[in-house]
């Protein structure tokens, strides 16, 4: 019995490792993460930590119920190692090797849950660091140009940097406003969820919490993060409340007249968290609301016509259009990027798990709430928390680079690994 104690202990303890690496490495990465993890060797490293630790905690057991996302999760790194990967052949590593890793992590973290409150708990202490650096930016610029900006001299963004926070938009710890954006709107979801599952009367701390983070989100003037997680976190609440529908229309109409009515009321003090409008104002008086986009997803398209069967190679995109346009850029549009790179073969498996994840928590938790009389507080936190930061990071992939942007794809598989979790359990008992 004791030696029982001491293992389930060790377990708990090397989660929070595995954990506190994991998304360390999350939430710095387009930011302070060299300062962390030096080079490539070190990232190496710390993923194996990661990965042999997850192992432990696993007891290296995998869902035999979840085998279609465990092929359709080694058939996605199949596809990165020998479709003529555009990385490797210029000796570039550190993406890739986190994206299989990652990939490998969701595998192995499926059937077990000692990782779940610190992945929670360490991500809101993330969060809070972003969100109070990002304010105090706001409030005190010098603090941003004399403290924070010298940290990414050698960045590439380093001139956009001081030109973005010149027109008031806040890049936090990050090294691009947008970077900071997805730290943010990953922890807004986190923290709602929170709030929306917290059934006794002490919210106002979790209130608090969630207020803060928008508030810096909104300095940020990112848009679409904005949006999408707010669509990813009705989305979940609607779910949620699948058994009673009459009252979550009532409350999803409240919550939105308050919100609207207390931005309103906040933007007369923070005249700043107008960035979130101006921006589309900005981009309508330019002609194009898109940012650009519309041109790269037109030359995706027209990769994918000339090869549709396995693309020009995965990860080829940017490095196509620095050579034509002397710009290192991504399609920002995930699908046409994965079918233009990967053709119909190649990308025919990343569509499968995307699908496959997010149909499998909706069909779970709008069970799960109709059938179950007495609810599991701790499965429906992950359902609704994988249902949102899904329907967030399936709807940024239209117009950014979630796959390729480890402080998106970490969070958005590991909220899957958690909901998976528990549909497992679901299934089991269902079954059994």
């Amino acid at each position: 019995m004791i030696q029982k104690q001491v293992t389930f202990n060790l377990k708990q303890i090397v989660s929070f490792i595995v954990m506190l690496v994991l998304l360390t490495y999350s939430f710095t990465a387009g930011g302070i993460k060299n300062y962390i993890f030096q080079s490539v060797a070190v990232v190496i490293a710390a993923f194996g930590v990661i990965l042999v630790g997850m192992f432990f905690v696993s007891s290296g057991r995998f869902a035999k119920r979840s085998l279609p996302i465990i092929v359709l999760a080694f058939l996605c790194i199949a596809v990165i190692l020998i479709n003529r990967n555009g990385n490797f052949s210029r000796g570039v590593y550190e993406n890739d090797f986190v994206i299989i890793a990652s990939f490998i992590f969701l595998v192995l973290a499926m059937n077990v849950k000692e990782w779940h409150m610190p992945f929670i708990f360490i991500s809101v202490a993330w969060v809070l660091l972003h969100s109070t650096v990002t304010i105090l930016e706001y409030a005190i610029p010098g603090f941003y140009t004399s403290s924070i900006l010298p940290l990414f001299k050698s960045a590439m963004y380093y001139n956009d940097l001081i030109w973005v926070f010149s027109i008031g938009k806040i890049p936090g710890l990050a090294g691009h406003f947008s970077t900071n954006g997805i730290y943010l709107s990953v922890g807004l979801v986190i923290l709602s969820v929170c709030l929306m599952n917290r059934r006794n009367k002490r919210k106002l701390p979790l209130i608090i919490l969630v207020v803060i983070t928008a508030i810096a989100l909104l300095l940020t003037g990112k848009r679409a993060v904005l949006i999408f997680g707010a669509v990813g976190i009705f989305i979940a609440y609607f779910c949620l409340n699948a058994d009673k529908p009459s009252k979550r229309i009532v409350k999803i109409i409240g919550v939105v007249i308050l919100i609207v009515l207390l931005f309103f009321i906040a933007r007369t003090f923070i005249p700043a968290l107008d960035n979130f409008i101006n921006r589309f104002i900005e981009t309508s008086e330019r002609g194009d609301i898109t940012t650009g986009r519309g041109e790269l997803n037109s030359v995706a398209v027209r990769f994918f016509a000339e090869n549709p069967i396995i693309g020009i190679g995965w990860d080829h995109y940017k490095y196509y259009y620095l050579a034509v346009y002397n710009k290192l850029l991504n399609a920002h549009n995930v699908f046409l990027q994965l079918l233009a790179e990967n053709g119909i073969l190649g990308a025919a498996p990343f569509f499968g798990l995307f699908v496959l994840l997010y149909v499998r928590a909706i069909r779970a938790l709008l069970r799960y709430v109709k059938t179950e009389a007495e609810k599991d507080p701790a499965c429906t936190l992950a359902l609704t928390l994988s249902i949102s930061m899904q329907t967030m990071f399936l709807l940024y992939c239209l117009t950014g680079n979630p796959l390729y942007d480890s402080q998106m794809l970490i969070p958005y598989l590991c909220s899957c690994a958690m909901g998976e979790y528990y549909i497992l359990r679901i299934n089991r008992k269902r079954e059994g």
